[in-house]
């Protein structure tokens, strides 16, 4: 029986491995967002506001202007403010190709929207930390 149990469990890591594997690759817009909840369920808090906190360069998020301070204000039509968390997983996790209409608000107040296209993440960049050799 143990070993039944085994056998079955190695299948199912074996089968989720490998659906892993064809699933298409995550796509990535270049932004890091900051997000004000209702601090109620954290598995699934209501959310008063998101606000981009960072802005990757050279991003599809750069490329269209997007700002550190800027507010969104809806995703793919979806408003943000009074929405749960998870309601809004499946618009802002696309793979590399799709798009995501940002409606967004700058610090002045001044709306504007933008569409993203999901691009693949660029491989992080490691500084060279091999000493240095000395000039002779």
């Amino acid at each position: 029986m143990r070993r039944l149990l085994l056998a079955v469990v190695t299948a199912a890591l074996c089968l989720s491995a490998a659906r892993a594997a064809d699933a298409p690759p995550s796509g990535y817009y270049g932004i890091g967002i900051s997000v004000k909840t209702d601090g109620g369920m954290p598995w699934n808090p209501k959310l008063q506001s998101v606000t981009i906190s960072r802005v990757a360069p050279a991003s599809p998020a750069a490329q269209k202007g997007v700002a550190v301070g800027d507010q969104v204000i809806a995703a793919d039509g979806l408003t943000i403010a009074g929405r749960k968390a998870r309601e809004l997983e499946p618009v802002m996790h696309k793979t590399v190709g799709q798009s995501l209409r940002l409606a967004l608000k700058r610090p002045d107040g001044k709306a504007y929207e933008v569409t993203l296209v999901a691009v693949a993440k660029p491989a992080p960049v490691v500084p060279n930390t091999a000493p240095a050799t000395p000039a002779r």
